[in-house]
């Protein structure tokens, strides 16, 4: 279930391409209708036969045409390598304990409480009156 945050990165498959100055990786989930009808794994997840078995290797025309996509293809913004959003990521942890005033995992599972937070809460708690933003 972490397909979406390690998407985009160096080492994921897809190539790099640059549009309107930035970098992006292209993308495909595996129940998208490229992954499906290129790879018998992404067929034999999302594509059953009516008898319930397996796929075979190449689809017939009448089966391309049957197939239901449940995934996307598209670009995503590059994110650099795996080591560097694994960093990002232990740093929101880290920020989360300190936040709470603890120290490891456990113990923040006792004190952490949860609110919930309007729009305009969300709206209010980010940037505003600020022209250019840079992340």
């Amino acid at each position: 279930m972490l397909g979406s945050v390690f998407a985009g990165t160096k080492e994921s498959p897809g190539t790099v391409t640059i549009k309107g100055g930035k970098r992006y990786k292209t993308i495909r989930g595996m129940g998208s209708r490229g992954a499906m009808e290129e790879r018998s794994g992404s067929r034999a997840r999302y594509y059953r036969q009516d008898d319930k078995q397996h796929v075979a290797e190449e689809l017939t025309k009448e089966q391309k045409n049957k197939v239901v996509p449940e995934g996307v293809s598209g670009l995503v913004e590059f994110k650099g390598t795996v080591e560097r959003v694994m960093t990002e990521l232990l740093g929101g942890i880290q920020a989360g304990l300190a936040h709470t005033g603890t120290s490891n995992v456990a113990s923040f599972q006792k004190r952490a409480t949860f609110w919930l937070q309007s729009f305009a809460g969300v709206k209010e708690g980010n940037p505003h009156g600020i022209t250019d933003i840079h992340e």
